[in-house]
C-alpha cells in the first residue's frame, strides 16, 4: 500500500510503499527518523483512482486503477532507490 507521509522536521511530503514492513523511516531530504502511524493512503496517482493492490516484487506493487477516461488499467508503481 502507498502511504503518503509528512517529516514533522523539515516539512516535506513524500510517498513510501508499506511503511510499517519497512522498519524504520527515514526523510529523504533531512535524514531525521520519521513515525509513519500517521500516513495518509494514497488514493490517486496523477488522473489515476487506485484500485486495490494486484500484485508485488522487487520492483514495486501493481494496483487495479481507473483513469480519467472510465477505463480500467493495471498501474505499477516502481520503488524508488
Amino acid at each position: 500500500m502507498i502511504r503518503q507521509i509528512l517529516c514533522g522536521s523539515c516539512g516535506l511530503s513524500f510517498e513510501v510503499i508499506d511503511p510499517t514492513a519497512s522498519g524504520k523511516l527515514f526523510c529523504p531530504n533531512c535524514a531525521n527518523e520519521i513515525d509513519s502511524s500517521g500516513a495518509k493512503k494514497v488514493e490517486m496517482i496523477g488522473p489515476y483512482k487506485l484500485g486495490k493492490l494486484l500484485g508485488q516484487g522487487g520492483m514495486g506493487q501493481v494496483y487495479s486503477a481507473v483513469g480519467p477516461d472510465g477505463n480500467s488499467y493495471a498501474l505499477k508503481v516502481m520503488i524508488q532507490e
